[in-house]
């Protein structure tokens, strides 16, 4: 969705659904930068944590034959949600071929973001620090310009110190 609000003074596109980022570059982008010498591994989804619930995908090392497990990394994926619904946005689109009345949704960056992710920051770090592991949380440059901006706020407003 094309995005312009409080912190950008320009549109941005802001993934509101987190399929978008489940591409074949996405993940060698993580492969490339955060365990690049593993030369074997499988990419498992929607593995259980337990007390923390479940983690996205989970990078397993293997042998050659993909089997034999020796290591393990976790990613979880953070997209932007909405308040409302864009459904009459997308009809109008499809239908006029442009955007024709005024909507009443929004996108719910706080609760995405400083509420949700940042409780599954804290949540499923503990539990994979106790493993010494790693995990990495993907979101998007603009979630992590919003993260900057909000904090950054609140600091001059004085509500963090």
């Amino acid at each position: 969705m094309g995005y312009q609000g409080s912190f950008l003074d320009h549109y941005e596109p802001v993934i509101i659904c987190p399929f978008r980022f489940l591409e074949r570059s996405v993940f060698q982008s993580i492969h490339d930068k955060f365990f690049p010498q593993w030369q074997h591994y499988v990419w498992v989804k929607e593995v259980n944590m337990g007390v923390s619930g479940n983690v996205d995908y989970v990078a397993v090392k293997t042998d050659k034959e993909g089997k034999n497990p020796s290591d393990f990394f976790c990613v979880e994926f953070q997209a932007n949600g909405t308040t409302g619904s864009p459904y009459s946005y997308v009809k109008d689109l499809l239908k006029y071929g442009h955007y024709k009345n005024a909507y009443t949704y929004g996108l719910n960056w706080a609760n995405e973001f400083m509420k949700t992710m940042m409780q599954q920051v804290y949540k499923k770090g503990q539990v994979i620090e106790t493993w010494n592991k790693k995990i990495v949380f993907v979101i998007q440059d603009v979630a992590l310009e919003y993260l900057e901006n909000a904090v950054k706020k609140g600091r001059e407003d004085g509500a963090i110190k």
